[in-house]
């Protein structure tokens, strides 16, 4: 995944069926707490973080659940992206 930056603010978006896979169906509070874990032990301050949901698209394969958080470097966005696919919700 390429590193989005956009002012201070990155983002990463999840898809849902990622998710579901993982965590079973409407699980995401679960999928969170882990995305946050992980952002947590990569960044050395403490980052901000929200969460949004993109449903959109009328087929369900592209919804995502996205990931906006500010105060980490590129390196540290790296590390995040790693300790993201060792719980399945990103590819590496």
């Amino acid at each position: 995944m390429p590193f989005q930056h956009d002012s201070s603010q990155q983002f990463i978006r999840i898809p849902l069926r990622r998710i579901e896979q993982r965590y079973g169906k409407d699980n995401h509070d679960n999928a969170g707490d882990d995305m946050v874990c992980c952002l947590r032990q990569v960044s050395k301050a403490d980052a901000k973080y929200s969460f949004s949901f993109s449903t959109d698209h009328p087929n369900p394969w592209y919804h995502t659940l996205d990931f906006t958080f500010e105060g980490i470097n590129e390196t540290e966005y790296m590390k995040l992206i790693k300790l993201l696919s060792t719980h399945g919700l990103t590819e590496d």
